[in-house]
């Protein structure tokens, strides 16, 4: 058995399957990715990783094995161990870019599964374990009930993030007592059990998770450096690397330099495109900005709570744009509809009874959205100083 300290639950033990999976390469690799990718630009000290960030996850994993009474614990813990290994260098950008266009193909969870069959080192680890192998891969896919508590509204990923990113962003979440929620948390054929009791804690995490989508993982800046690296790298990879344009390129690499594929990698490519005089004078000039710190600008953004937002001023606005001489690649649009949390698949016991939350009026969450949606339009620097005050009357209200 080996401790590692960490810097958010202390000391952390592994017993000797675990300890041979954080020392392969696979695993090791996550020092070099970023945990909150280009969040950094904003907040300095967000330079964590998602190795500690895995490390953190198997603790809780335990924490829950125990407190539900999960059969399986040892194979619970190992899945929230490696539930990151498939993570693409700077995920927000690079790992959008894959999904958009090669959709489940490309999600991180095949490519952990990938991992599993196709890695041999961390294959061997694992079979040579008493573990179930199946079951991890079960759980990994969400083919179980539990499966929830590693990837869900709810689970141990989400339970580490948000106290890990908080402390290096230095935003404060408040009061979030994780082992209060994780003593009161369980599961009933793929819905969560909450006791009335720990709704307290329940009402925190969710209210924290909101407060960080806002404050950290959808900032307007932050968001605005994931687009601008997402368009340098589909430029790159014409040049420095086709052989991964494609999603089956990513699958191919895996016994080849998929350990190397990291923050550090991306980077390099960069430098070494600065070098190189056939690329364009615009990727340079990208390059540049985002390596001294000159991203693009916010021109337009939306922020809305309704289920049904229209995106429709997106394009229209785009449309003003390229009618004022804007070229569609300094233009970068940004949509998303994020979940805040699935009332109906939450359950509160309580000693009348099992409501859902939304049956359940005796909570603030009875009341809280379910879904927060984003729009923005950014422009490439010398745009935006030529069209901003052009433009201002034509833009719709945000």
């Amino acid at each position: 058995m080996k401790k590692i300290f960490d810097e958010i639950h202390g000391s952390i033990s592994l017993d000797d399957e675990y300890l041979r999976i954080v020392n392969s390469r696979i695993f090791q690799r996550l020092r070099r990715i970023r945990q909150t990718s280009t969040a950094y630009m904003v907040y300095p000290g967000a330079t964590h990783t998602r190795f500690s960030h895995s490390l953190g996850s198997y603790l809780l994993g335990r924490k829950v094995a125990e407190a539900t009474g999960i059969e399986k614990k040892d194979e619970f813990a190992m899945c929230a161990l490696i539930h990151d290994i498939g993570q693409y260098p700077f995920t927000h950008s690079i790992g959008t870019y894959y999904m958009e266009k090669f959709k489940d193909n490309a999600s991180t969870t095949n490519i952990a599964l990938r991992l599993l069959t196709d890695d041999s080192e961390v294959r061997d680890i694992i079979e040579s374990s008493s573990l179930d192998y199946q079951f991890i891969r079960d759980l990994l896919t969400s083919d179980e009930d539990m499966s929830i508590l590693v990837n869900g509204d709810i689970d141990v990923d989400r339970m580490d993030y948000l106290v890990r990113d908080s402390k290096h962003t230095g935003i404060s979440l408040g009061t979030l007592d994780l082992d209060r929620l994780i003593d009161n948390i369980n599961y009933y054929r793929g819905k969560y059990v909450v006791n009335e009791k720990g709704l307290i804690s329940l009402e925190n995490f969710f209210i924290a998770r909101l407060h960080m989508y806002e404050a950290v993982y959808y900032h307007k800046t932050i968001v605005g450096y994931e687009l601008l690296l997402r368009r340098i790298f589909e430029n790159l990879i014409p040049y420095c690397c086709p052989e991964i344009s494609h999603i089956s390129g990513i699958y191919k690499m895996i016994n080849n330099w998929y350990h190397l594929w990291d923050d550090d990698w991306v980077i390099s490519q960069m430098r070494l495109a600065l070098r190189e005089v056939s690329f364009s004078s615009k990727i340079r000039e990208l390059i540049e900005n985002f390596l001294d710190r000159k991203g693009i600008k916010l021109l337009w953004e939306k922020q809305t709570f309704e289920d049904n937002a229209d995106f429709a001023p997106l394009l229209e606005i785009r449309e003003v744009l390229e009618k004022l001489g804007v070229p569609e690649d300094s233009i970068y649009l940004f949509s998303e509809k994020i979940r805040i949390l699935n009332k109906d698949n939450i359950i509160i016991r309580t000693k009348n009874g099992d409501f859902t939350l939304s049956e359940f009026k005796g909570t603030s969450l009875y009341y809280m959205p379910s879904f927060l949606t984003m729009m923005r339009i950014y422009l490439d620097r010398e745009y935006f100083e030529q069209v901003k005050d052009r433009i201002s009357y034509n833009l719709p209200k945000s």
